[in-house]
């Protein structure tokens, strides 16, 4: 009888621990969207256009990029006077490359339009996950640059997945981790978010740089202006 309660207390113990981290990962995530406005205020935001500039190779890019949400696009880099376009209307993807010799607006294949499309959200899926269909799982706690985070397992609809660091300190999310399937290969892009000014009521990112895995140009820095 006392072997039998010890297995029951156990796992009773770990029944209330699965719960308290069940509710844990949601309470990261609220801690973060009341740290960069508010959950009202950030999913109001259905429509964005930024101006700045692409940092890659010594060289500086001034780009114009437009979100319409969930899953709309427009971005323009101007390249050394060249202006390279491309859309998604939430459907169909499209691309303009004078490096290429194109002078039209020319459709692209479905994997290339998949990739234009999270252009279009204007907040994180975190704020979505549980309307998406998506999975959210707290790993436990890292470090990003000497910052202790709290790490999220984001499972999306697709089955694929992406980890996201939120600062335990300033509850802003600092770090996107992910791989992404692209022409048969499966590239890893690791984004970290720095320089958080408020513009309206929302907390945003000034400065993103991006490395992604196998690519020639190394890392890239998006200056927002």
């Amino acid at each position: 009888m006392r072997k039998f309660k010890i297995y029951l207390l156990s796992a009773f113990s770990v029944f209330l621990f699965a719960n308290a981290f069940s509710q844990t990962v949601d309470e990261v995530i609220e801690k973060y969207a009341e740290a960069i406005g508010g959950r009202t205020a950030v999913t109001a935001v259905k429509s964005v256009k930024t101006i700045g500039s692409m940092s890659m190779m010594g060289m500086d890019f001034p780009y114009t990029m437009c979100a319409s949400f969930p899953d709309k696009s427009f971005l323009e880099v101007n390249i050394q006077g060249m202006v390279m376009k491309q859309g998604c209307d939430g459907t169909t993807g499209w691309a303009l490359n004078p490096m290429t010799g194109s002078q039209v607006p020319e459709k692209v294949d479905d994997e290339t339009a998949n990739s234009f499309k999270p252009r279009g959200r204007t907040y994180s899926v975190l704020l979505t996950y549980k309307e998406d269909g998506a999975a959210v799982e707290l790993t436990g706690k890292d470090s990003v640059n000497g910052a202790e985070v709290f790490k999220i397992k984001y499972t999306g609809p697709d089955k694929n997945t992406e980890y996201f660091y939120i600062s335990a300190e300033t509850a802003y999310l600092i770090k996107v981790d992910k791989k992404v399937n692209t022409m048969g290969k499966t590239i890893r892009s690791e984004t970290t978010y720095s320089n958080f000014k408020k513009t309206g009521d929302i907390m945003m990112p000034y400065l993103m740089e991006v490395k992604t895995s196998e690519s020639r140009m190394g890392s890239q820095s998006i200056i927002v202006d």
